[in-house]
């Protein structure tokens, strides 16, 4: 089947602000409000586990930011988590 697409690897990073190389990758001066946009520019996505979302604020401001072809990877929460049980409440109303 051809449907005019080829498939991609994707070689990133498990979030963007891991404490064993941020420090060394970001610039001392980068505020950590500005380190995804910083991210971005170096790597074509972010995979996030569950237990490092951001609130839903959060995640609607970084959403805001994505540019491009940029891939935020987003955990599917296991059905017993606290944040599954969030997302079906929120679903609710």
């Amino acid at each position: 089947m051809s449907t005019g697409s080829h498939p991609r690897c994707i070689c990133s990073t498990v979030g963007y602000q891991a404490q064993t190389w941020s420090k060394d990758y970001y610039p001392e001066d980068c505020p950590q409000a500005w380190q995804l946009a910083y991210f971005m520019n170096d790597f074509p996505g972010v995979y996030l586990p569950e237990d490092t979302w951001p609130d839903a604020e959060q995640l609607s401001a970084i959403t805001d930011e994505l540019e491009g072809e940029f891939m935020l990877v987003l955990e599917w929460p296991s059905a017993a988590s606290k944040t599954r049980c969030r997302l079906r409440q929120a679903s609710a109303h």
